[in-house]
């Protein structure tokens, strides 16, 4: 289907739905129909919510935040907010923020941080469902007919929600992460998956030099990145990449397989031998490189 077409048979979805739903409404109206449309009403701000928790967190961890994003499809407004862009986009159901590690992590710490930072969404939409459960008390859980009472009851379940399938420990389509895997692969964080974190525009921008064809200015700033930060192994690899590209292949299987030797964990040493691997392919199939 085309991008007319799906933007289409949406509106056509929407209309159908939501003249449902009035139609089922004004025939026999009541409170407690009103329970779907507080819930729905309720789930942007509490998007927002949970995205200002996890920078909140980030920023009293010490950790710095490039970017927060709420909201998916095309962008509706941006501004700043204590010189953070903020990015609201037109359908407010989901969220995300860019964070940047501190400059200097002792191991510990910054895995715990981390994964307390991915715990502060969710922590903050279950905070909602605290507070309305001390305003209401019993009344937060028992059946009523105020529409107050209904209001609070659609938030608190929206909350709930949100809390819920954020704890979900699940990878989503485009490799995001839950709050909750996200929480349980921070602890397994390296120094050097930090390092690469914090110096992750610098390797980019190596990398878009290589694939420009400027190896030799591509090899320069590997070299330096990677004696800046030892354990960076994507930096180590990218150097691989451009003497490869320089010809110098045999010199890039030598320092890989002095790379491979050194104390690396598992998935560093798996990420080596891929690199081996794919160098090796290439000579074998009189790649030009």
């Amino acid at each position: 289907m085309s991008a007319t077409g799906e933007r289409v048979f949406l509106w056509i979805f929407s209309i159908v739905v939501f003249g449902s739903f009035l139609g089922a409404l004004i025939q026999d109206i009541s409170p407690a129909k009103l329970s779907p449309l507080f819930f729905l009403l309720a789930y942007p701000p509490l998007v927002a919510l949970h995205e200002l928790g996890h920078a909140l967190a980030a920023r009293l961890l010490g950790w710095g935040v490039r970017e927060v994003v709420i909201g998916a499809g095309p962008r509706w407004r941006a501004f700043e907010v204590a010189g953070v862009p903020v990015e609201i986009k037109r359908v407010p159901l989901s969220g995300y923020v860019r964070l940047r590690p501190p400059g200097q992590l002792t191991r510990d710490p910054s895995r715990i941080s981390h994964a307390l930072i991915y715990l502060a969404g969710p922590l903050s939409e279950a905070m909602v469902i605290l507070l309305l459960a001390l305003l209401l008390g019993e009344r937060l859980w028992t059946p009523s007919g105020h529409v107050g009472i209904i209001c609070a009851q659609a938030v608190s379940a929206a909350a709930a929600f949100g809390v819920i399938t954020n704890l979900l420990p699940l990878r989503m389509a485009d490799g995001a992460l839950s709050d909750g895997l996200g929480a349980l692969t921070a602890l397994s964080f390296t120094e050097g998956d930090y390092a690469e974190w914090r110096m992750s525009q610098e390797l980019e921008g190596a990398a878009r030099l290589l694939a420009q064809g400027a190896a030799r200015e591509a090899l320069v700033i590997f070299e330096v990145l990677s004696e800046r930060a030892p354990s960076a192994l994507a930096a180590h690899l990218g150097e691989a990449d451009a003497l490869v590209a320089l010809g110098r292949r045999p010199e890039a299987i030598l320092r890989l397989a002095a790379l491979e030797r050194a104390a690396l964990s598992l998935t560093q040493r798996r990420r080596v031998r891929l690199k081996l691997k794919e160098i090796r392919r290439q000579r074998e199939e009189g790649a030009p490189r």
